[in-house]
């Protein structure tokens, strides 16, 4: 994981839509929140938590995050599965307007042949 560096980039602590497509071509979409180095967010049948870092110059962000099932229906992106963890990587955003977006890549730890492209797009901010 990536170590924070707070200086006077942008704030990427807000509410953001995401949407995904996996290398296996199932796609979906849900929310994320970005809040204190931690990820909040879910679709229709996951959970999401987890923690990122922002790279020292502030370029790059980096984020593990867990995916659990909630709703008994085992129909992620990759296939059945009640649980997996992903690994993202991704430039730090440019636009920090609402409606700013990022492309993020993501693989599954474990399975880094299971790909996921995410388009995150900010909603609003944070208090």
């Amino acid at each position: 994981m990536l170590v924070i560096e707070r200086g006077p980039m942008m704030s990427i602590e807000a509410l953001w839509t995401v949407t995904f497509a996996s290398n296996l071509g199932a796609s979906g979409g849900g929310v994320v929140i970005f809040e204190t180095d931690r990820l909040f967010g879910g679709d229709p049948d996951y959970i999401y938590v987890g923690e990122y870092g922002v790279s020292a110059d502030g370029k790059q962000i980096s984020a593990d995050l867990e995916i659990t099932n909630y709703s008994g229906r085992l129909n992620s992106v990759f296939g059945p599965s009640a649980q997996f963890k992903l690994h993202v990587d991704a430039p730090f955003p440019q636009d920090d307007a609402i409606g700013g977006f990022m492309q993020v890549s993501a693989y599954v730890i474990g399975a880094p042949q299971l790909k996921i492209a995410l388009t995150l797009t900010k909603r609003a901010l944070l208090p």
